[in-house]
């Protein structure tokens, strides 16, 4: 009896010691830059994947909270300093985290330097974890909602396969049918947003599933190896075709599209031979990156562009801007 009466006692006070040290980590994290994540939508009010209106939000990088910031979700769920009004004129900016661009001052993200850089109002339709088949859906929105001047589509090298997939939350996919790749929409399910918005309340829950991306680790484990990140060889016609069979229908020219392309000149090459503007953005970075020996992302860390990537992209397609001008 003895014996258990000293190892229950023993137990209290590791207990205790393991809570004591829990609680002194949330409350020294809280005065810390941890990462918050962005907030998803409680309530589904948008036909294209976007995040809670009018939040915001802090982001920092890995275990030593590297490049914090912090910004705000305008009253559409885009990450913008204005809101957004139906009907207003601009550019509309479409793509994945690289437009999106929270690892970046607002003021130097793509969206923020076409803008200044053209005059034009921008409206940033940038979501971390979009694919394709997501860009697709938000042009028509776009399409429908604003008076666009211009449009520009950043695709990744990931996007391509990555379409093929029905994600946890829904979305935009393809289906292959007979060759035909066929865009579907599956209901946005947010459901776990109201569980999810309630852990990220502890500073600590969000250090280690945020910064330190405890849950993508666990999955890999559980795949028995690293996701593998390299370029997928594909082919890109049937993803071609169908871009330009479902942007058929929007009321811009074909020349008042521009896709930047990342690593892929088979997509680039047969999107130009569709009529499409095109960048090819590892060119021009490279190109910088020879010229100046500066880095435009935040390597070794994150791929994701820094304020010079985006100054650099900026630039591109400001170009481009300017050239259709002259040809009205």
């Amino acid at each position: 009896m003895n014996l258990f009466i000293l190892i229950f006692k023993s137990l209290l006070k590791i207990s205790a010691a393991v809570i004591a040290c829990v609680l002194l980590l949330e409350v020294v994290l809280r005065f810390l830059p941890v990462a918050t994540g962005l907030e998803r939508p409680i309530k589904l009010n948008h036909p294209i994947p976007h995040w809670e209106p009018n939040s915001s939000y802090a982001y920092s990088n890995g275990w030593n909270l590297r490049n914090p910031q912090h910004g705000t979700v305008n009253n559409m769920g885009f990450v913008d300093l204005d809101d957004y009004r139906l009907g207003q004129s601009g550019v509309a900016i479409i793509g994945d985290s690289f437009v999106e661009a929270i690892q970046v001052p607002f003021a130097h993200s793509l969206s923020a330097q076409v803008q200044q850089q053209t005059g034009l109002k921008t409206f940033n339709l940038g979501k971390s974890g979009a694919q394709l088949a997501d860009y697709i859906v938000a042009a028509k929105w776009a399409d429908k909602s604003f008076k666009l001047s211009h449009m520009v589509i950043n695709i990744r090298y990931s996007d391509l396969p990555g379409s093929l997939q029905l994600l946890q939350n829904g979305g935009a996919y393809f289906s292959n049918e007979n060759g035909t790749l066929v865009l579907n929409q599956s209901d946005y399910d947010y459901s776990d947003a109201g569980l999810r918005n309630i852990i990220k309340q502890s500073a600590l829950m969000r250090y280690v599933f945020i910064n330190l991306k405890l849950s993508s680790k666990l999955r890999e484990l559980l795949r028995g190896q690293k996701q593998d990140e390299s370029i997928v060889k594909t082919d890109v016609q049937p993803y071609v075709n169908a871009i330009s069979r479902e942007m058929q229908g929007l009321s811009l020219a074909k020349n008042r599209i521009t896709f930047v392309i990342d690593s892929d000149p088979l997509l680039s090459e047969a999107l130009q031979d569709e009529g499409f503007n095109v960048i090819r953005s590892e060119i021009a970075l490279d190109d910088y990156l020879k010229r100046t020996g500066y880095l435009f992302d935040f390597s070794p860390y994150d791929q994701h562009w820094n304020y010079r990537g985006h100054r650099i992209i900026a630039d591109q397609i400001t170009k481009v801007i300017r050239s259709s001008k002259s040809e009205k």
